[in-house]
């Protein structure tokens, strides 16, 4: 395993994390796809003023971190971003979804460098989210009800949702604890692509 180290991303890492982001998105998407329908949506151009822009605005109660390794490759003592992941409350679109009530935190976006999968970078980025919920007050998470901001009640469980296609990552959150809901919806992102594609939504106890 790669030296891993997890750190709050600034937006300095905005560059970094579009450039990881399309890459990751085509490697992982292109299979599902007709040739070359990836490419066009998943641009640098367009996904690196979005990913600086997200991180400089995070939403209240969100995180984002990022995972970093040694750049082996042109200088050991640098090092460079290998993934990525957001946590935070619930996405009121898909409320109706999955559980809303506010113990329940959820993970936006967990990307990792094609580069270096099976480095054990997707499953630290994952451990650090999930921790980072933990530590999230339900205040930050209350979409649903009124909590008071005496009780010392933090986040204790997790949602996801997973393109359904994608076994492989559908497998690696089984792995780790997360259980099917078996409920599903359109996944947005790729309505906006033109495709209707199914995501299914993953549960697990912190």
């Amino acid at each position: 395993m790669p030296d891993i180290a997890i750190r709050p991303a600034t937006p300095a890492d905005g560059p970094a994390v579009g450039v990881l982001f399309c890459a990751s998105a085509i490697h992982a998407y292109d299979a599902f796809f007709p040739p070359g329908t990836c490419a066009p949506f998943y641009t640098h151009d367009r996904h690196i003023p979005r990913w600086t822009q997200r991180i400089e605005n995070l939403a209240p109660g969100h995180q984002l971190l990022v995972a970093t390794i040694p750049d082996r490759k042109n200088d050991p003592s640098k090092r460079i971003i290998a993934g990525f992941i957001e946590v935070g409350p619930r996405d009121p679109e898909s409320l109706d979804l999955a559980p809303s009530t506010p113990n329940i935190g959820e993970i936006h976006y967990i990307f990792c460098d094609p580069r270096f999968l099976g480095a054990g970078i997707g499953r630290a980025l994952l451990v650090a989210g999930e921790d980072a919920l933990r530590r999230t007050p339900i205040t930050a998470t209350a979409t649903t009800a009124d909590v008071s901001e005496n009780q010392q009640q933090f986040v204790d469980t997790a949602v996801i949702h997973v393109f359904v296609e994608n076994k492989e990552a559908c497998a690696f959150y089984e792995r780790l604890g997360y259980v099917s809901l078996g409920k599903v919806q359109l996944d947005k992102e790729f309505r906006g692509m033109g495709y209707d594609v199914d995501s299914i939504w993953y549960q697990k106890k912190l």
